[in-house]
């Protein structure tokens, strides 16, 4: 008789399997998942499952996009032009910023300031902040000082388009106690 083929564990099932501790989380936890054109914000509870994990719940307003549009829809009007030094001809100036970086980094301060509400709203006491490097390091640039002390871990990894229930599960793992 053949024995039935076992599907592979991932990672963190494997870690979960072996750690009993549970995630330490002492307060009412939210987690920001963020990237340059979309942010996820969870409030987390402890998963009722019996299974390390976290529930994440989005928050009311929590699903932040910003629309893909293209270079000319995002500039008002053409580049400026200017004379040739030598010669007759005119040639183009470029801008001096790309127009998409630029609302990135508005996007993400955007982000910022709705973090800073919802933490007071929603009376959560810790964040988790989740993303890429460059988004992560315009995020904290931005974060108010009374974001940035709740904040007990950052994740500088893209993960936007993770379901909640891995996003729950790799956060419990990145928060269980070192031992």
């Amino acid at each position: 008789m053949k024995k039935a083929a076992r599907s592979p564990k991932t990672r963190v099932q494997k870690l979960a399997a072996r750690t009993k501790p549970r995630p330490r989380i002492k307060k009412s936890l939210m987690v920001a998942v963020i990237d340059g054109a979309r942010a996820n914000i969870y409030k987390a509870e402890a998963s009722a499952t019996g299974r390390p994990g976290l529930r994440l719940t989005v928050i009311d307003g929590g699903r932040l996009r910003q629309s893909n549009r293209k270079s000319r829809a995002i500039v008002s009007d053409r580049p400026g032009h200017k004379a040739s030094s030598a010669g007759t001809g005119r040639y183009a100036l470029q801008p001096k910023s790309d127009p998409h970086v630029r609302a990135e980094q508005q996007f993400v301060i955007g982000v910022a300031e709705f973090l800073d509400r919802a933490l007071a709203a929603q009376g959560c006491d810790e964040l988790v902040l989740v993303a890429p490097p460059r988004a992560m390091g315009d995020l904290r640039a931005h974060l108010s000082p009374a974001v940035a002390r709740r904040t007990i871990l950052e994740i500088t990894q893209e993960w936007t388009a993770l379901t909640p229930s891995v996003i729950g599960q790799r956060v419990a793992v990145a928060l269980m106690p070192e031992t």
